[in-house]
């Protein structure tokens, strides 16, 4: 017949290393979640920072939106709606969730801790991101806000051909006397086949680009 011998098992009190690494752990998971917290802060105010000077962009190159060029309005929009989901996402960091765990178990408290800074930290990782995808985008935004005519009819002269002029008094259009020269004109939009031009009833007609000759922007 068999016998079990009965094993003690001693045990050692940890070293003053191993309790300090222990209690660095424990602090750094209470102290994670604030520290995420300040981050998020700090980063919502990059990204209002960044909404304010784009829009200062648009004004100075004096790019607007019209719903009609939808691609090109889609693109100026991209940075702001990039920016928006960051400030969301950076808004959850501060979402307090709920778990539960048995009360008086340091283990299942330790848990929550770790995991509700879990979540935060992936909040703001992906708002980050958002935040510099938008950032990428102003360029692109730039260019395509270019392609948009402006609303706002730009005051011109034109000096068109001398065989032309007799078709463009037809329309009519005014020549200042006895020269090629045209009086103040409204553009609304130029592309590589015509200038747009707004009579003073308000239609809109078309000059072939190869019938001017010169054009004389009116800042005033």
């Amino acid at each position: 017949m068999s016998t079990v011998s009965d094993e003690i098992i001693t045990s050692t009190d940890p070293s003053e290393e191993n309790l300090e690494w222990i209690k660095l752990e424990n602090d750094s998971i209470l102290t994670t979640g604030e520290q995420l917290d300040k981050i998020s802060t700090y980063f919502i105010g990059f990204v209002t920072t960044a909404y304010t000077f784009y829009t200062g962009l648009l004004l100075f190159f004096k790019i607007n939106i019209q719903l009609k060029f939808f691609l090109p309005t889609l693109l100026i929009l991209l940075p702001f709606l990039f920016w928006i989901i960051s400030i969301a996402l950076n808004l959850l960091v501060f979402k307090p969730n709920l778990y539960r765990y048995y009360e008086e178990s340091p283990d299942a408290i330790k848990g929550v801790y770790r995991q509700r800074n879990t979540k935060k930290y992936k909040y703001l990782i992906f708002g980050i991101s958002f935040f510099i995808v938008g950032i990428l985008c102003i360029s692109l935004a730039l260019f395509s806000g270019t392609t948009i005519p402006s609303e706002t009819p730009e005051k011109i002269q034109l000096i068109v051909n001398e065989s032309k002029i007799q078709y463009l008094e037809e329309i009519p259009i005014y020549f200042i006397n006895n020269t090629h020269m045209t009086e103040q004109l409204q553009l609304v939009s130029k592309n590589e086949i015509a200038y747009r031009i707004k009579l003073k009833n308000g239609d809109i007609v078309e000059i072939p680009n190869e019938w001017v000759q010169i054009v004389i922007i009116n800042s005033i």
